[in-house]
């Protein structure tokens, strides 16, 4: 094998940590988006670094409901659901922050980049229409609080 040839090593990376919003309406759905070309919808996300603090990820949620919310919308207050693992499209493994916050009285943007869809948590999505990290893990921790 010669320096150039590194077709048989699997390049290793460090796991990403993603920051990823929950957003419930009153009728217990929770928005999804899909970006283009993407085929399965999931959760709005942005990216934070691994070492990130408490007031990075809060700045990460503030920053989703910015680029969801209309500009006059209120910003709602969101929690900490929990650290999940994400596989990624090659199937090595990311952290997803996930923090769930109500609508309330704000308004989504109109005009985003994003396809947007109200999935309702208590019954099962068409199968291959939500990543499956957020399917089989996010989904029912949601649905675990809507319940209680």
């Amino acid at each position: 094998m010669t320096d150039n040839d590194t077709s048989g090593i699997t390049e290793r990376r460090s796991p990403r940590r993603h920051v990823a919003l929950a957003l419930l309406s009153a009728r217990d759905e929770v928005l999804l988006v899909r970006h283009t070309p993407e085929t399965r919808y999931g959760l709005p996300m942005a990216c934070v670094g691994r070492d990130a603090d408490d007031s990075a990820l809060t700045n990460a949620v503030t920053g989703l409901q910015t680029t969801l919310f209309a500009e006059d919308s209120p910003v709602a207050d969101s929690a900490w659901l929990g650290r999940f693992a994400a596989p990624d499209d090659e199937g090595r493994l990311d952290m997803l922050e996930v923090y769930v916050a109500r609508l309330g009285q704000a308004r989504l943007k109109r005009d985003t980049n994003q396809v947007m869809a109200w999935a309702p948590l208590l019954s099962p999505p068409p199968e291959n229409m939500i990543d499956p990290a957020i399917e089989l893990q996010v989904m029912p921790a949601l649905a675990l609080l809507i319940e209680s």
